[in-house]
């Protein structure tokens, strides 16, 4: 057996997954609508929404839902009105 290297040992595995037009409507369509050709264009922006959706879920654990329950109806205007209901929140506290 040979010793892996540190940055072979610096990643984390994510098994291969499918995204069904039933349990992720938004990501379904987006990634069907788009132009991407080649893997890598996919790998690149699933891997940027993956950061920043777990950024964002650390931040607002109730985003996610509000996004969920909007889909492709989500505005700016939500977005902003959500945001600002939690900094209000935050304020109050």
């Amino acid at each position: 057996m040979t010793k892996k290297t540190e940055k072979e040992n610096d990643r984390i595995q994510i098994s291969a997954f499918w995204l069904s037009e039933r349990q992720s409507p938004y990501a379904y369509n987006f990634l069907k609508k788009s132009d991407l050709t080649h893997r890598g264009e996919q790998l690149s922006i699933i891997r940027s929404a993956i950061t920043t959706g777990l950024v964002l879920n650390n931040l607002f654990p109730e985003l996610s839902s509000f996004i969920n329950g909007l889909n492709e109806r989500l505005t700016a205007a939500d977005l902003n009105r959500f945001f600002n209901d939690e900094f209000k929140k935050s304020d109050l506290s």
